[in-house]
């Protein structure tokens, strides 16, 4: 018995040490986990990113991000639940995310204090301005590895973050956005989420044109516009614009138009009067001469502009695995002629307008429109011809708020005739399921009228403001459809599988660059004019989807992705230029003495070599696009940044290229010499 009893306590001693000893792999009753595995229903929650919490004398928020990185000027705010009347905290928290285990090397750049915890152990901590060269070293587990930092910013100045790792097989870089995830149902995360994307649906809806606030608009806000209806007569079929203004979402699907009338009949009295006054705003214009295009060429140009990542056939009605938006009635929503005209200029009529900015030619816009034409089956449906009221037409545009969004009339029309903003109550009025009558009728998605009430429901108290770059950017990229043509994150493009099914053309979309690492890539000045269509060249000449614009965003976008990586708009200007460089920089780039760089780039005006489907940009624009620490990361090594690129690693080693007649070989001092031959041919374009 006394045996017996002995074992017993040795064995309840064992299972107590094994329970001490190895706390990572051992649980009872739940899955057995080893250091950097995640239950499967945590798994399942994952999301790319990280969490942010602020916190201030005005209280914590949280919102998501893509990493854990800053740039705030001094006047700029973190976010809008963030006042500005004292300082701030940031604690970013979430997964790093590794294939194998290995030994890690962590700084950081930018101003502030800061300290670094992994698995829950203290990493480093700094503070003042931080050195990106100055790095502590850790071990990380093969999975998922608890990544926390708290991040107090300086009390005046640029405040700015950036997290750099060093590996055994890979220089410093910016840790990327691929490696974080976080874990999306954690209450305060959602919650912070859905208020974010509802307060940038209340930009992007208009809510504040007639919701008063606190305060007078940001200009970006107060910029936004609706569609110029004093032309809308003369452009549109009278029929069609009479039930889109009865019921816009049976003629297209994600509409932003809110649905006014209780009569739903297309061809009913308020619709027929409405349609009379927009006829009495402006003169007819010189009618357009209708020019039928080539419908083939038409239908390869829908396909090799992208067109069809975005758009579709099918009836509003019907259920599409993309989300694109209908096409069902373009032919009898525009009169003859003024769809090609349309084509040739997306912003005439409405700066604001989503629809991208191609630079289409005469014979261009006529296929594409000539095409459209010829798929649009949609037919309004004949209704008993009706005659409008222009007087009652204008009475009813100004007491229902239609004058609020368009401006037609003098401003002095306008007022806020709805409840302040912040009186506004949660699942009340427009967003209730059911809105009561008199009231707009958006055809909020359920998310979208979740989003909403959230952020209606943490409203700031102190005046509204509006998103930062970095936020906004990042909520545009989902709205304009970016990830339709690019690579996003953990994010592919949905086009070239779209080609797949539904292509005519028998060619494979080109591969266009991932958006990933656009902030950190890109000079802001340069990508500025690229997002607004004004950078008056190609980059990529070859490629038959050319990028197009967007005016009125495109700026702030450029400025946002930069931020989301933690850089500034322009980077620090670099050394002077050293003319025996640019000679070794030149012998470097060469097809007979260097790295054979224009076998596939062309320089100025000299053609590359290579066959069609290997040619890459002109490298004369190369000094005005990259950053140069972009620059000489992808030098080094391209495909750790992107797996399918055709660009050739120089330097195997890190240190050295094949070309031993030019500075020995040494890959350090040919890259950067030919970073300033780049410098001395960059065209005058910026």
């Amino acid at each position: 018995m006394m045996f017996a009893s002995c074992r017993v306590k040795f064995i309840v001693i064992l299972f107590l040490l094994m329970v001490i000893w190895q706390p990572h792999s051992l649980s009872l009753g739940q899955e057995t986990l080893k250091p950097g595995r995640l239950p499967s229903e945590v798994r399942k929650q994952l999301i790319s990113g990280v969490m942010v919490a602020y916190s201030s004398s005005d209280g914590k928020s949280f919102e998501h991000a893509r990493l854990p990185a800053l740039y705030l000027e001094e006047t700029d705010l973190p976010n809008p639940w963030i006042s500005g009347s004292s300082p701030f905290k940031a604690v970013f928290s979430g997964y790093i995310k590794l294939k194998l285990k290995g030994s890690f090397e962590f700084s950081l750049a930018g101003r502030g204090k800061v300290s670094l915890l992994m698995n829950d152990q203290l990493v480093l901590e700094k503070s003042g301005k931080l050195d990106a060269s100055q790095g502590v070293r850790c071990q990380l587990v093969k999975g998922y590895n608890r990544f926390r930092l708290v991040y107090t910013p300086p009390p005046q100045g640029i405040r700015q973050l950036r997290v750099y790792w060093k590996g055994e097989d890979f220089k410093r870089e910016p840790v990327p956005p691929t490696a974080f995830w976080v874990q999306q149902n954690q209450p305060e995360l959602e919650r912070g989420m859905l208020a974010t994307h509802g307060h940038y649906l209340t930009m992007q809806r208009q809510c504040l044109q007639c919701h008063a606030t606190q305060s007078p608009l940001d200009p970006f806000l107060e910029s936004q516009d609706a569609p110029d209806l004093r032309t809308a007569v003369h452009r549109l079929e009278k029929d069609w614009l009479a039930r889109w203004i009865a019921k816009p979402s049976s003629l297209r699907n994600n509409v932003s138009m809110p649905h006014l009338l209780e009569n739903d009949d297309a061809g009913g009295q308020v619709a027929a009067d409405l349609v009379a006054y927009l006829g009495t705003l402006q003169p007819s214009d010189n009618p357009v001469v209708h020019s039928v295009g080539n419908i083939e060429r038409g239908g390869n140009a829908f396909e090799n502009l992208g067109c069809i990542g975005c758009h579709r056939w099918t009836p509003p009605e019907e259920e599409d695995e993309y989300d694109r938006i209908s096409l069902f009635y373009v032919n009898a929503k525009f009169q003859k002629g003024r769809l090609a005209e349309f084509l040739l200029d997306t912003r005439k009529h409405y700066r604001w307008s989503k629809m991208p900015q191609f630079e289409l030619s005469n014979e261009q816009s006529r296929d594409l429109a000539s095409f459209l034409r010829d798929v649009g089956k949609g037919e309004i449906e004949e209704t008993q011809e009706q005659v409008g009221d222009s007087l009652k037409g204008r009475e009813y545009f100004l007491k229902t708020g239609c004058v609020q969004c368009h401006s037609v009339e003098q401003k002095d029309n306008r007022s806020k005739f709805s409840a302040p903003f912040a009186e506004v109550k949660q699942g009340r009025g427009c967003l209730s399921e059911t809105p009561p009558a008199g009231v707009p009728r958006f055809g909020f998605s359920d998310l979208e009228r979740t989003a909403l009430n959230t952020f209606v429901g943490v409203q700031p108290e102190f005046p509204f403001k509006k998103l930062n770059d970095s936020q906004y950017s990042f909520q545009a990229l989902t709205a304009l459809r970016c990830v339709t043509c690019h690579d996003l994150d953990q994010e592919q493009a949905e086009l070239p599988y779209i080609i797949e099914e539904e292509g005519v053309v028998g060619l494979p979309p080109n591969r266009v660059p991932m958006l990933t690492h656009a902030g950190e890539k890109l000079n802001t000045h340069w990508s500025k004019k690229l997002l607004t269509g004004r950078l008056g060249y190609r980059v990529r000449e070859h490629f038959r989807v050319p990028m197009p614009g967007f005016p009125a965003r495109g700026a702030t976008i450029a400025k946002g992705l930069a931020r989301q990586h933690g850089f500034a708009d322009q980077e620090e200007s670099s050394a002077s230029q050293d003319a025996e460089k640019i000679k070794i920089g030149r012998r470097a780039v060469e097809m007979e003495t260097g790295l054979s760089c224009n076998r596939c780039h062309a320089i100025a005006d000299r053609k590359p070599n290579a066959a069609f489907d290997a040619q890459s940009t002109n490298l004369i624009y190369a000094a005005n696009r990259l950053r140069k620490e972009y620059y000489l990361r992808w030098m080094f090594d391209p495909l750790r940044i992107d797996k399918q690129t055709k660009m050739p690693k120089f330097s195997e080693d890190g240190k050295s290229t094949s070309l031993k007649t030019v500075s020995d070989g040494n890959a350090d001092l040919q890259f950067n010499a030919i970073w300033q031959y780049l410098q001395s041919i960059k065209s005058s374009q910026k």
